[in-house]
């Protein structure tokens, strides 16, 4: 069998010669015809590239580059390669009819040491059709796309065939790309349709909504009987309960916790989904390609059926359930010792909610007519939860407070958008399922087993050192040492700002300097969290890797296989599944995001001209973002600032006024007015009205 990939490497080598197609086929005895071929499709895949001679070269030996295009709102693009640190910058003049995440290869050019480049070949369309409105006009059928970066009318083609009206929402697919023009496939409804809206941008962003018919199939077989196994530990006497929010369905994690002297012992028990999800069923292919459940203001598409995610899957009080278990010992300072994961069955005695638990923290008197198991438990799970806290608060682990939006709807229409407030039961539920989430990690690590991880690497130094420079300016020393920065000063650093009104654009701009936690099959660690060891296992209903890793638990540690071929085609398929994860991942995020953005838009519609007051929480060149305190933000333009040129001060993150030296800062409280807001380019622009700035010296 040729081995294509050691070719491949041989001719990409820089050190390697330079030869012909005809001259690698004879050094690894391949036929001219089969050597052609490879080199063709690698060519057309941006991997190769052919010298006037007739050599056979390395793509970056001319300039060219291959990586996937990323286009802003102003038709820029940005190329974002394997290897290089930074992206390539593209012009919307030489981007030609490449589209948003179209995986491409560019020609770049350096000029002052900065790297700019033209498209000269997209490698694989992203996008091959879309989804909007069509309108009948004088001149016929138009499609407007919901896609923002697209916000115009389009022509299409409609088979007589098909029974279309004015206004109703389709999926087009694209027939050419310069032009743009569309072909009608499928009609999805009235534009009008509560709720059409969302699930347009849901498709958009190429989220799945519907199950396989196969998986259909396989969910009406599904034995929801719970028997007594003789491999589970029973917990079904202990005090087990669900803590989660008062609208949630799928409750995947309950806790229960039993003090030892001084020290806790504490068991997360999670719903065990890989004992009805079994690997290479229809339902196991649907979830994969999921990859999570996807939470869009009021709507959820869910990675399991709801027969599983909302039933025999879900943690319900008062009913018997199948779990994994990770007991550990959380020691007086914090430490995880004596972990111990195992198949176990349960009965959770409560279903609590984060509402009610903070009322019980904050009002003891509540607790007068709870039964003394409840009591003790409240008061072992919130000492439990001080000690991990004190042990996080050393390590360095960073709480970036970030502020979420509620969406408060009737029936289908947004009613109020506030931001969604978080106390301390929140905060206990994540101490227990990080720390059981590291001691899973651990166990797969220490006992080399194939597995998951969620990894998220060290920030970009040059973002930290401008936050440095940005802490400064007030007052606070952001240290970096010349091994980077530690977690422990960026949290003293936001501990500076705690009471400030700076706090949440500090706290933006340093996630902001983060990289994106990804899932890998190496442990490399979480800067974030401050921890070696850390996975994804509290949420299998919702979350593909986890139960990617429930599987490996159950296979390796539960039942002890040790086939080594299937043990070493679990490490390759660790590596597959870590990167359709990740990409699942960053797909219901841009979703969710989208949805959100086009419902606070459609929210303010109806506040035209009402005045909010708000923290200036972004500062361009071309005005400043303003936050509500019911987490809506919107723009501020420049050109609406009329009584003075303003000059963007990029270093410290300001606007000055050029002759009257008035300053906007990060920080500042102002008033504004809302002056429009557009659903459909999701949307919202503030006037500026007055605040207590300070001139500028």
């Amino acid at each position: 069998m040729i081995d294509f990939q050691t070719i491949l490497d041989n001719i990409t080598n820089p050190h390697a010669a330079k030869k012909t197609s005809l001259e690698w086929s004879q050094d690894f005895g391949v036929s001219e015809k089969d050597m052609n071929a490879f080199i063709k499709e690698k060519i057309a895949l941006g991997e190769l590239v052919l010298s006037k001679k007739g050599k056979v070269m390395h793509p970056h030996e001319f300039d060219l580059y291959k990586g996937s295009i990323f286009i802003n709102s102003k038709g820029h693009g940005y190329v974002s390669v394997d290897g290089l640190e930074e992206d390539i910058f593209v012009s919307a003049s030489y981007i030609g009819d490449a589209m948003h995440k179209d995986i491409v290869q560019v020609e770049a050019n350096f000029d002052h040491g900065e790297r700019f480049a033209k498209v000269v070949n997209i490698i694989e369309r992203a996008t091959t059709q879309m989804v909007g409105t069509c309108t009948l006009t004088k001149r016929g059928w138009e499609f407007f796309p919901v896609d923002v970066k697209l916000q115009k009318r389009y022509p299409i083609t409609i088979d007589k065939h098909i029974k279309l009206k004015s206004l109703d929402m389709v999926i087009a697919s694209i027939t050419s790309y310069k032009p743009l023009k569309f072909k009608l496939k499928e009609v999805l409804g009235s534009s009008k349709t509560v709720g059409m809206d969302i699930l347009a941008l849901l498709i958009e962003n190429k989220v799945p909504i519907e199950f396989s018919d196969k998986t259909k199939q396989e969910i009406k077989s599904i034995n929801e009987n719970i028997v007594t196994e003789s491999n589970r530990t029973d917990y079904r006497s202990h005090y087990v309960v669900t803590i989660d929010g008062e609208d949630a369905k799928d409750l995947d994690d309950a806790i229960s916790i039993q003090r030892e002297q001084d020290n806790f012992r504490l068991q997360v028990h999670i719903a065990d989904v890989s004992y009805y999800v079994k690997e290479g069923s229809a339902l196991d292919q649907d979830a994969y390609q999921r990859g999570t459940s996807v939470y869009a203001a009021n709507t959820v598409v869910p990675m399991l059926p709801e027969v599983l995610s909302n039933g025999v899957c879900s943690l319900h009080p008062e009913v018997d359930r199948y779990t994994l278990t990770a007991s550990m010992l959380i020691t007086s300072s914090g430490h995880i010792e004596d972990i111990q994961i195992h198949p176990s069955m349960i009965h959770s005695k409560r279903r609590l909610s984060y509402t009610y638990v903070n009322a019980c923290f904050e009002d003891e008197t509540l607790l007068n007519e709870e039964d003394d198991d409840f009591k003790t438990f409240l008061k072992d799970a919130l000492a439990c939860s001080d000690v991990l806290n004190q042990r996080k608060a050393l390590k360095g682990q960073l709480d970036f407070n970030t502020i979420e939006s509620k969406f408060i709807m009737n029936d289908g229409k947004i009613v109020d958008v506030v931001a969604r407030t978080s106390g301390r039961s929140e905060r206990l539920i994540e101490d227990f399922m990080v720390a059981a989430n590291e001691a899973v990690a651990y166990t797969l690590r220490t006992m080399q087993l194939p597995g998951l991880y969620r990894i998220h690497e060290n920030p970009d130094p040059d973002k930290i050192e401008s936050i440095a420079k940005l802490c400064a300016l007030h007052g606070v020393t952001l240290k970096i040492h010349q091994s980077g920065v530690h977690q422990t000063s960026l949290q003293k650093a936001l501990k500076a700002f705690e009471d400030s009104p700076m706090f949440p654009a500090i706290s933006t701009l340093m996630l902001r300097s983060m990289k994106k936690a990804v899932y890998s099959d190496e442990p490399i660690g979480h800067f974030g969290l401050a921890l070696h060891d850390y996975t994804h296992f509290t949420s299998p209903i919702r979350r593909y890797p986890d139960l990617v890793v429930h599987r490996m638990l159950r296979k390796y540690v539960f039942e002890n296989k040790l086939d080594q071929k299937a043990y070493k085609n679990d490490l390759s398929l660790m590596r597959v599944i870590a990167a359709q994860a990740s990409m699942t991942e960053r797909r219901a995020v841009d979703a969710e995001r989208a949805v959100e953005d086009m419902k606070k838009a459609e929210f303010m519609m109806n506040h035209i001209h009402d005045v909010y007051d708000g923290i200036i929480s972004g500062i361009t060149s071309f005005g400043f973002f303003v936050m509500l305190p019911n987490s809506i933000e919107g723009l501020v333009h420049m050109s609406t600032l009329h009584d003075d040129y303003y000059i963007f001060d990029q270093l410290n993150m300001r606007l000055v006024g050029e002759r009257k030296r008035k300053v906007f800062s990060l920080g500042d409280e102002i008033k504004v007015s809302v002056t429009s807001a557009n659903k459909d380019t999701r949307t919202i622009d503030f006037k500026y009205l007055k605040h207590g700035v300070k001139t500028h010296e």
